[in-house]
């Protein structure tokens, strides 16, 4: 018998159950014993308390760092198709990025001609954002115009890049503080390894 079961099938089962102990078929016994562990398993599921993000968590679009991935997929099912950040659909499906069932990151790669929608909406929910233009160039001496933003609080940063991958890519990406000091830590150790 499976592990899950709608709490009203689970509490039928666990009613049957009942006349199934009574009996003194040892078999009955522990099929009664495992459907009381179904239905504790049905309740603690269904009655467990929604992890609620904290006051200064960068949110997108109700997803932050440290969120459940079994909430994130009731939620949005997963992988996640269909994601928009201001009416803007990614160009790729949106990258999640788990550490003990804990979203680490999310990655949400778009067209570039879109980037000032984004950006005016990522401005207009979060207006301490920080953003600086800049020249981009490339091997054969093309420059393009680059803007970068970052707004970083306690648990997580957010990125925003006018050009990430290439020049009609934009990227919004929502990463673990975490997960950056491992990676500057780890390319510092790099460093040394000459």
């Amino acid at each position: 018998m499976g592990k899950i079961c709608t709490l009203t099938f689970c509490m039928i089962l666990a009613a049957t159950s009942q006349s199934y102990a009574q009996s003194n078929d040892i078999e009955s016994e522990l099929m009664a014993e495992s459907l009381k562990g179904e239905l504790h398993f049905a309740k603690s599921k269904e009655n467990r308390p929604r992890q609620q993000p904290g006051k200064n968590d960068i949110q997108i679009k109700g997803l932050w760092i440290g969120m459940d991935q079994e909430e994130i997929n009731e939620k949005f099912g997963l992988p996640i198709d269909n994601f928009t950040i201001a009416g803007v659909p990614a160009k790729d499906r949106v990258t999640l990025r788990f550490d003990e069932n804990r979203l680490n990151s999310l990655h949400f790669s778009f067209n570039s001609e879109n980037f000032s929608e984004v950006r005016d909406s990522v401005v207009l929910k979060y207006p301490e954002i920080k953003c600086k233009d800049s020249i981009a160039g490339n091997l054969m001496g093309a420059t393009f115009p680059q803007v970068e933003c970052y707004l970083k609080r306690e648990k997580s940063t957010l990125v925003l890049e006018k050009m990430s991958s290439d020049i009609h890519t934009s990227s919004l990406s929502l990463i673990s503080n975490d997960d950056i000091k491992k990676s500057v830590d780890k390319r510092k150790d790099n460093l040394g390894d000459i």
